[in-house]
Formats: structure tokens, C-alpha cells, sequence
């Protein structure tokens, strides 16, 4: 026997959240008995859409604000699943499923785990329908920086001292910091990451991503040590040493002031509230 599993996800600015978890033993077919495996997949497709009503389609849930509803899966099942929809909003006479078909889109996985929706993301295909997501931006933006890692690394930069060189020498393209860095005990470390954002924003040719480690994207930024920059044109990098010398040199002699944390920290403010922090 198999088993058919699926995680129903709300995937906002800020935050992955599995709201349900679908699992139905499907058994194997076997010649001349093919009504147990179509009753198993029938209660599965079931089991999901029940699910779906209860999280996406609940009184509590505001459908305005949804953008996108995905249904991914490896082989024909997101498709198999789709016609299931169509016909069972249909029987029941779930006015808001019919009135939400445009937002639905199908699209490939390798499985129904979570990192997955990074694969999902950062299909070429699907890049149309999900550019104007924060996520999608996000997820482009670490996938970018990560192939530049090994075929342009002058422009991919990463760590404090790295990313202050050039956000000085105006070279930052993209700046991408993690949310956590905002939160450290040390004001002082703050300080630096709030410096870092408030040039980017001041030169106004560079984009800021303040990025959610409870989002896969994040994640893969914090194993760089949270703070990266894709570049507009190359920079050399400089020695270890130097770097260090030069990290002292601009945290004390650039600290940026009471007032100009306080501005960029409440443009931050609606990320960290949104998230209950």
C-alpha cells in the first residue's frame, strides 16, 4: 500500500504556517479490484478539500486577500485533484470555491514536503503569476545570489564587512537581511544592520529584502550569516584582517543616530508586528 499526503499551507510575507494535514492509506491495485484504491483516493481528495474549506474558504478568512491558491504534486495528481474540485464545489454549491477558480494554479513538486514551496517558487514557469508576491521576490533574490556565488562572485557578497564595503562604495543591487538581526540584545549590533538599511534606502537605487526565518528563503540566508548583497558591478574582496579592521572602524565612525534607527525601525515596523514580535 501507498499513502496520499498533503500539507495545506498559508505562505504570507512573513511567515509559512501548515494550517492541515491530510493522510489516507491508498492501497495497491490489484487485478480485478480496483474499487478500493478509487474509494481511498476519492476519501483522500475528500479528506483535502474538507481541509481546504475549513482553512482558505473559512468565514474567518478574508478571500480578498488571498492572491494565489497553489495545488502542487509530483505526476498528474494536482491535476486529478482539480477536476475532483471542480465537480464537488459544484455538488455542494460552494459559491466561494467557484468564485476563486482564477486565483487556482497548478504546479509541479517533487513532494509534499515543506521545502518544497522553494522548488515551487523558483519555477521559471509559474514566474509570471507570482512575481508581484513578496515571497516569490524574496525566493528569486537568494536564488540569484546563490548561482552568482559560483559564477560571478565578485558581485555576490556576504557577511558585515563585505556588504558595508559596498553598500559605502555604492555597488549594493539587492540588500537582503534577516528579520532576526533586527531583534539581537545588543544595540549596537542593531545598530549596524540599521545602517546597513537606511544607506541602501537613502542612495535610492538599491532594493531591501527584510527577510522572515520562518521562511525557507531566510533560512538559507542565516547560513551565510544573515546579511548578503547582490552587487551591480564586481568588488574585490580584501583580506580577513583588513575586513575585521575595517568592520571596527565603520561601526564606530558611522553609527548611525537615535532618530535615523527610530525612522528605518518603524518602516520595519509593520514586518515585526505582523509576525507578533
Amino acid at each position: 500500500s501507498g499513502r496520499g499526503c498533503a500539507n495545506i499551507c498559508s505562505v504570507t510575507e512573513h511567515l509559512t504556517t501548515v494550517r492541515a494535514t491530510v493522510e489516507v492509506t491508498i492501497p495497491k491495485r490489484r487485478t480485478g479490484r480496483p474499487d478500493g484504491v478509487g474509494k481511498a483516493v476519492e476519501k483522500f481528495y475528500k479528506g483535502v478539500y474538507d481541509a481546504m474549506m475549513r482553512t482558505i474558504f473559512s468565514q474567518d478568512t478574508d478571500g480578498n486577500k488571498i492572491k494565489l491558491i497553489l495545488i502542487a504534486s509530483p505526476g498528474f495528481t494536482r491535476d486529478d485533484f482539480w477536476e475532483y474540485l471542480l465537480a464537488e464545489s459544484a455538488r455542494r454549491g460552494d459559491r466561494e470555491v467557484m468564485k476563486a477558480k482564477s486565483k487556482f494554479l497548478r504546479a509541479r513538486s517533487s513532494s509534499h514536503h515543506l521545502h518544497c514551496l522553494e522548488e515551487i517558487f523558483a519555477d521559471a514557469e509559474l514566474a509570471g503569476r507570482l512575481n508581484d508576491t513578496k515571497y516569490a521576490t524574496e525566493v528569486n533574490a537568494i536564488q540569484k545570489f546563490l548561482r552568482m556565488l559560483d559564477n560571478d562572485p565578485l558581485r555576490a557578497h556576504f557577511g558585515y564587512g563585505a556588504v558595508r564595503r559596498a553598500v559605502d562604495a555604492g555597488a549594493v543591487q539587492t540588500l537582503m537581511v534577516t528579520d532576526a538581526l533586527f531583534r539581537s540584545f545588543e544595540a549596537g549590533e542593531r545598530r549596524k544592520y540599521v545602517g546597513l538599511v537606511e544607506d541602501v534606502r537613502a542612495a535610492g537605487n538599491g532594493e531591501v529584502l527584510v527577510m522572515s526565518t520562518m521562511h525557507g528563503s531566510g533560512k538559507m540566508l542565516v547560513q551565510v550569516g544573515g546579511v548578503a548583497a547582490i552587487l551591480r558591478f564586481p568588488m574585490e574582496e580584501v583580506e580577513e584582517d583588513e575586513m575585521d579592521d575595517s568592520e571596527d572602524e565603520e561601526v564606530n565612525g558611522k553609527d548611525p543616530g537615535e532618530d535615523e534607527i527610530e525612522h528605518v525601525q518603524s518602516q520595519l515596523e509593520y514586518d515585526l508586528e505582523a509576525m507578533g514580535l
